[in-house]
């Protein structure tokens, strides 16, 4: 239940945030990449960590290119 500030740049991720705001529950998956030289559009699953969270979308904000997001843990 714990509420942070996200950053969301990756056209991908963001394509994922704007289909998420679209639903009325407004959740997305967030998973960490654990190789730092790797890029969201490059992750394959083994650069992925395994355990991620769910998390509520509570407020978005868009700036030139990255979307500020404030979310809240739910599981």
């Amino acid at each position: 239940n714990t509420v942070v500030p996200l950053s969301v740049g990756r056209a991908r991720s963001v394509k994922a945030v704007e289909a998420a705001l679209a639903t009325e529950e407004k959740l997305i998956a967030c998973v960490t990449i654990k190789t730092p030289d790797v890029n969201g559009s490059d992750a394959k699953p083994i650069d992925l960590y395994e355990i991620g969270t769910i998390v509520n979308i509570k407020r978005m904000m868009r700036g030139d290119d990255v979307m500020q997001l404030i979310v809240q843990g739910v599981d």
